[in-house]
Formats: C-alpha cells, sequence, structure tokens
C-alpha cells in the first residue's frame, strides 16, 4: 500500500458468524456503515439467505466486486488498496464461503485493536 500518511487498512476473512461479531465490534468502536468494506460471493449472501442485515448494510461497492468475474475480482481487491499476493488469498477465500471485512482505523490503536481481536476468530488478518 502507498503511504499517504493514514493507518493501513485492516483486512480478514471469517466464516459466518465470526463476520457478524466482527462486523458488530467496528459498529460499537463508531465506525458507520460507509467506513467498511463487506466482501463476500453471490453464492455465500444466498447461502445466508440475506438474513445478516448487519453485513448487508456494508460498503456496497466492495460487495459488488465479490459477485464480478474470477479475472476482475484480483484487480477490485488492489483497487481498493490490497496488495496482490493478499488479494489472491482474499479471492480462494471468497470462493470458499468467507466473508472478508475492511476498515482503515481513525488511528493506531484502532488498528492494533482490530487487528489482535480479528486474529482471534478470522483469518488471513492483515494491516
Amino acid at each position: 500500500m502507498k503511504d499517504d500518511g493514514k493507518v493501513p487498512m485492516v483486512t480478514s476473512s471469517f466464516r459466518d458468524q465470526e463476520s457478524a461479531a466482527a462486523y458488530s465490534g467496528l459498529i460499537s468502536k463508531g465506525y458507520a456503515t460507509r467506513d467498511i468494506h463487506v466482501m463476500m460471493s453471490d453464492d455465500t449472501r444466498k447461502r445466508l439467505g440475506g438474513k445478516d442485515v448487519k453485513l448487508e448494510k456494508g460498503n456496497k461497492a466492495a460487495e459488488g466486486a465479490a459477485g464480478a468475474a474470477t479475472g476482475g475480482l484480483v484487480g477490485a481487491l488492489v483497487g481498493m488498496g490490497i496488495p496482490e499476493d493478499r488479494a489472491k488469498i482474499y479471492e480462494q477465500d471468497l470462493k470458499h464461503g468467507s466473508i472478508i471485512l475492511g476498515v482503515r482505523p481513525k488511528h493506531e490503536d484502532d488498528a492494533e485493536y482490530f487487528e489482535n481481536e480479528w486474529r482471534a476468530t478470522g483469518e488471513h488478518v492483515y494491516r
């Protein structure tokens, strides 16, 4: 990621219930739905039955990228600021039913908090 003076984005992949808990943690720390990037495949969305409203309110642009053709997905993730090697890992996670969450923390303390919390419940946590 380029250094623009901001705290780097924190991202992780989660299985079903863990993603809802992580999302709730972001909201409880004062992050708005517009600050949170949520990605899942169309198959995962169907499997959830559209019932997980908390995740549905996430960043629609990021969600739309998950439904893109495989070749375009890595590019969409890279466009969000995720390095290509990580984007390829997340592409595989999405194909296997994971939900990807990302947030650009407001300050370093939040970044450290999210990274530590997500390591306990998520996979492939990056900052």
